[in-house]
């Protein structure tokens, strides 16, 4: 057996299972959320000054700021940075320490009680988006996943998902020869409270009979870290999605690697 370090202590390990987020780690839809927050911010009239304020990747990493993974929050939050003229600078934003907190704090500082009336009409505008036939055509799988999935199954490593991600968004994006690769889904239709609640890695440390100390729970962001954590799983991260390292390193992952290719090989070790 290897040993790496963990929460500051010297100790031995063996990863029996993988578990693994999809958005930021198997799969990139960044253009198709990107397009579903434009969508959705024409129930308020402020999609022009969306497409005008952020790009593609900085949408990606606002979403990977912990609170804002809800498509409910990142919408609210958005729209007031927008209508408040908070959204001038974007990338400066969400690069600050303290994003997460700062941007709630400006959320907070007024009613918007126009923008909160709107709030199930954006969403509804969100979800119909996401599921619309056209989506497919906005995401893909990351090069080199399905052959990573295929060296840890031959390396004794058993697989499984979870995410914040619908059954339905996962069947849909991920090939059905790549689910079949995974012997569990845990999804939030299966439990109370999604990340950043660890009660998805709980769930599948009962199911698969594994010890939550020998799952690595692979992520992106914040909120996976803090599951992880929640749970008592081994955390690695990715900064190949939305998180940025700067944000992540806060949280203090047990490791953090450029991609699950380089994460994938330290893995393996174990």
């Amino acid at each position: 057996m290897h040993k790496y370090w963990i929460m500051e202590k010297y100790v031995m390990t063996r990863i029996d299972l993988v578990a693994l987020d999809v958005d930021g780690v198997l799969r990139d839809a960044s253009e198709l959320v990107y397009e579903c927050h434009r969508t959705a911010l024409k129930e308020v009239g402020l999609d022009g000054e969306f497409g005008k304020s952020f790009t593609v990747k900085e949408l990606w990493h606002f979403k990977g700021l912990g609170k804002f993974n809800s498509k409910r929050l990142s919408l609210m939050a958005i729209a007031v940075l927008l209508k408040t003229g908070n959204a001038k600078d974007v990338s400066d934003l969400i690069s600050r320490a303290d994003a997460e907190d700062h941007i709630m704090d400006i959320v907070d500082s007024e009613p918007h009680d126009d923008i909160r009336g709107n709030m199930n009409a954006m969403v509804s505008a969100y979800v119909a988006k996401f599921r619309s036939d056209s989506s497919a055509k906005l995401t893909h799988v990351y090069p080199g996943v399905a052959a990573m999935l295929s060296r840890f199954l031959k390396g004794g490593k058993r697989l499984a998902i979870v995410t914040n991600s619908s059954l339905e968004s996962v069947k849909k994006d991920l090939p059905e020869g790549m689910i079949k690769k995974f012997e569990a889904v845990i999804t939030p239709e299966d439990v109370k409270a999604s990340k950043p609640s660890g009660e998805g890695l709980k769930l599948l440390s009962s199911v698969s009979g594994v010890k939550p100390g020998k799952i690595a729970y692979v992520g992106d962001t914040v909120i996976d870290v803090r599951a992880a954590k929640d749970a008592r799983c081994i955390s690695v991260s990715v900064l190949s999605g939305m998180g940025l390292r700067q944000h992540i390193e806060l949280e203090k992952p047990d490791r953090i690697f450029a991609d699950l290719k380089e994460a994938g090989r330290w893995i393996l070790e174990q």
